[in-house]
């Protein structure tokens, strides 16, 4: 029996899987809100140049969803971590065969895992980083603005008043569809 386990275990291909964190920063109210956005401005080799996306990242290794969420702010945007007002936990989103190509030629192929917050926060410094400049767009702006397909499924996710787990497909860096669910 050992015997047989042993070789389950041996053929079993594991997959990885990235685990990041995105915090969707707010003002205002439903029907009137805007997103802090980080305008990646400054990399022309950037796999995201040119588009406004959330802030957030990669979780570290032994890091919590929540202390990477807080990390990522405090570098992106300065946020203090011991501030008053704390992200809230929305829901996990699947990125399912999401890959990316960077500037010095890798290529990331992998399912992605990524832990999603939100942020009300009536005032925010725009500010610049490493890697552009953040500002603010309004609600109505975000389908005329660059802002990757499958960021745009998240922002209907974040307003509902349950937390979500949903699932985007992906053909290349495409997202080709989705599936939610509200719990």
């Amino acid at each position: 029996m050992g015997e047989i386990l042993k070789n389950q275990v041996e053929n079993v291909q594991i997959r990885k899987n990235l685990l990041a964190t995105l915090c969707f920063i707010y003002r205002g109210s439903l029907g009137n809100m805007e997103y802090l956005l980080l305008n990646r401005n400054k990399d022309p080799n950037h796999f995201l140049f040119g588009y406004l996306t959330p802030p957030g990242g990669k979780l570290e290794l032994k890091e919590t969803p929540y202390e990477g969420i807080s990390r990522e702010l405090s570098e992106e945007t300065g946020y203090n971590p011991k501030d008053l007002v704390k992200p809230i936990f929305k829901g996990i989103v699947l990125f399912q065969n999401w890959a990316r190509e960077f500037s010095s030629g890798n290529k990331l192929k992998k399912d992605c895992t990524c832990f999603v917050y939100k942020l009300k926060k009536d005032f925010f410094p725009e500010k610049e980083n490493n890697e552009g400049t953040f500002e603010w767009v309004r609600e109505d702006e975000l389908l005329k603005r660059k802002i990757e397909r499958s960021d745009l499924e998240i922002y209907t996710w974040i307003k509902q008043p349950n937390h979500f787990l949903g699932k985007i497909f992906c053909v290349g860096v495409d997202s080709v569809g989705a599936k939610v669910r509200y719990y």
